[in-house]
């Protein structure tokens, strides 16, 4: 049974948006311990820590740990999106695997045949990917 089933499609179309927008996109998990560059992309703190080069891995701005900054803004929501997810209070369930099974529900098959059904972001719109910061 999927935990997510339950959401009307605007709903839940409107939950996994603002998952994505909180997806690192090092490691394409939730994000931890955000951090944000000067160019305003935000990572994981630990993803960040573990790049060889000192460059955006979207943008490839060159950044230094003095222009990264911890976002608090962007924990808060991350920790929204946990309490969104109620597979996590389950036995045996984990937070990433209810993050990627949140994500899994954007694909077509997922979603009975309805493609970004619910959708209230487009994830090319201006700005998409760069969150936090502003």
């Amino acid at each position: 049974m999927d935990a997510f089933e339950d959401l009307d499609d605007t709903a839940r179309g409107a939950v996994m948006d603002f998952a994505k927008l909180l997806q690192c996109s090092v490691c394409m998990s939730q994000l931890r311990a955000p951090v944000t560059l000067g160019c305003l992309h935000s990572f994981c703190g630990v993803c960040v820590d573990a790049l060889e080069k000192k460059r955006c891995p979207l943008c490839a701005t060159a950044f230094t740990r003095r222009t990264a900054h911890a976002d608090a803004k962007l924990a808060k929501l991350s920790a929204a999106l946990t309490a969104l997810m109620p597979p996590l209070g389950s036995p045996g369930r984990d937070r990433d695997g209810a993050f990627t099974q949140l994500l899994n529900l954007s694909q077509p098959s997922s979603m009975s045949g309805k493609p970004g059904s619910g959708s209230l972001v487009s994830s090319r719109s201006a700005g998409a990917d760069k969150v936090g910061g502003a």
